[in-house]
């Protein structure tokens, strides 16, 4: 300066500030091909991996999967993970990825994938709307705004399954005999196959029939056991009950005009779902199930008076039509086997007639020993060995 004093600066350094980088890779899976990137049918699984960097920590992440303008249903999926794995694509339509990071310094970064994902296929607008004026029971069923689709089909979650080809049009009406919630799904098919399911919903609400039941005996039940089942705790609040419909869960029915006990005995050991529906005078049904659980026990007839008598013991059988096939030895007091049989197809029941094999002749009255051994019709194997008493003395 003017006074001779001098200072000196050296030059400063460039300072860099690292802002954070939003960033990821995927791995996308699907059974259909794609062409051009387009996958030919949903569903795809997505696996997300952020790539994100930072100088500072990253402190959070958002992912949110969206579905552009079109896509039916719209998808809006978020989540705070940093990897998302198995992110499920399961409709038509064009989908984006939006990642968006802060790190410790509270800096964002975000990236936006627009067109991510385009998957091709049928799609097609579901429509459920209650009938008022039939117990609320009744459904419409329609097909909407159908796009690519070769044919359609319904499940309609009690059972039922109504196909394009057996209805006129895209309407129908069905009834539910529960009162519950029901998940029908709408499956819509290209002509490639692709097959799209849309889930809806169909809410049967209370109308004042209540169907149920109850079954003795509660436990033990074997082939062979009567089992009997009472209706009484059924109950309508505005018209009595006039039908009984029993389905026992092995292909055996009962349509009863009261509700009277009924019974049934079960000839294969399984879990069976025991049906009952009731309908009062208005029209309105509801239904009831309970499991039950038959064992694969089942009784032999101990006394037989032999053949040429008359009566129901006159022959050693078994109670039903059960066995797939089965062997059968009867040995006598002195260890003499004195019959051998099989299943034979013309008599499917019968064990022995108390005819000696070997001499043609009926047997002395007395205390014989018999082995059995076989298959039920579900594939069970059975071995069983017990005495019999035959009695009486005609000759064949």
């Amino acid at each position: 300066d003017a006074l001779g004093c001098s200072d000196t600066l050296n030059p400063v350094e460039n300072i860099t500030i690292l802002s954070p980088s939003a960033s990821f890779t995927d791995i996308k899976e699907s059974t259909a091909g794609n062409i051009g990137g387009v996958y030919n049918c949903p569903p795809v699984v997505v696996d997300f991996t952020s790539t994100s960097q930072s100088a500072s920590p990253i402190q959070s992440y958002a992912w949110t999967f969206t579905s552009q303008t079109g896509t039916v249903p719209a998808q809006n999926i978020s989540t705070n993970i940093e990897n998302p794995q198995g992110i499920q694509y399961l409709f038509p339509g064009i989908y984006d990825v939006q990642l968006s990071i802060i790190d410790a310094a509270g800096c964002i970064s975000i990236k936006d994938t627009n067109v991510f994902l385009q998957i091709a296929g049928p799609s097609a607008n579901d429509s459920i709307s209650k009938i008022l004026t039939s117990c609320g029971q009744t459904f419409e069923f329609e097909v909407k705004d159908q796009n690519l689709v070769d044919s359609w089909y319904w499940v309609l979650d009690d059972g039922t399954t109504i196909n394009s080809a057996d209805v006129a049009g895209n309407i129908f009406q069905h009834t539910y005999l529960g009162v519950q919630t029901y998940s029908p799904v709408l499956h819509v098919v290209d002509a490639l196959g692709c097959d799209v399911g849309y889930p809806g919903e169909a809410i049967v609400d209370p109308n004042g029939v209540s169907a149920q039941f109850n079954y003795t005996p509660l436990t033990d039940i074997n082939l062979g056991t009567t089992v009997t089942f009472d209706p009484s705790a059924s109950s309508s609040a505005f018209s009595p009950i006039t039908d009984w419909w029993w389905n026992y869960g092995d292909g055996a029915t009962d349509s009863l005009t009261n509700g009277n006990n009924t019974s049934h005995s079960y000839e294969v050991g399984d879990t069976v779902y025991v049906t009952l529906t009731v309908e009062n005078a208005a029209g309105c049904t509801d239904n009831y199930m309970l499991p039950l659980v038959v064992g694969v026990k089942f009784d032999f007839p101990n006394v037989l008076t032999g053949s040429g008598s008359n009566g129901p013991n006159a022959d050693f059988v078994l109670f039903a039509d059960i066995m797939k096939d089965f062997q059968i030895t009867i040995v006598n007091r002195w260890g003499n086997v004195v019959h051998e049989g099989t299943r034979d197809a013309a008599k499917p029941r019968f064990l022995w007639n108390g005819i000696d094999d070997k001499s043609g002749e009926l047997c002395n009255e007395g205390t014989y020993y018999y082995l059995f051994s076989g298959t039920l019709k579900n594939d069970v194997k059975v071995d069983i060995h017990g005495f019999c008493t035959l009695i009486g003395t005609t000759k064949p």
